[in-house]
């Protein structure tokens, strides 16, 4: 799945990654594609590490890769610095499943 703001947040705590609609105007056109919250607690997780796309550069061409029961979601920063903030804040809770930018 491939997912950012404005139709979804990424929130980021003690248990977990989630992917919420983030608004109650998102969640119906969420859930016409079959997508409601995405939960992943940091047990689950497998590994995270950046993600670029073959975009232009202003373009949502960065992001973080989440892999967890076999599956990837990718959160779609915008910029490289967006998505090494998100990779700190969640080094903080996982440090041996994160993989930063070289």
């Amino acid at each position: 799945m491939n997912a950012t703001w404005p139709l979804v947040r990424l929130t980021i705590n003690q248990t977990g990654i989630a992917i919420e609609p983030s608004s109650r105007a998102t969640a119906p056109l969420l859930q016409v594609f079959g997508l409601s919250d995405i939960k992943f607690g940091w047990a689950e997780i497998a590994s995270i590490h950046p993600r670029r796309s073959k975009l232009p550069p202003w373009l949502l061409s960065n992001g973080i890769c989440l892999s967890a029961d076999g599956k990837e979601l990718i959160w779609w920063a915008a910029s490289r610095a967006n998505a090494q903030e998100i990779l700190g804040d969640v080094e903080s809770f996982v440090p041996g499943k994160v993989t930063l930018y070289p």
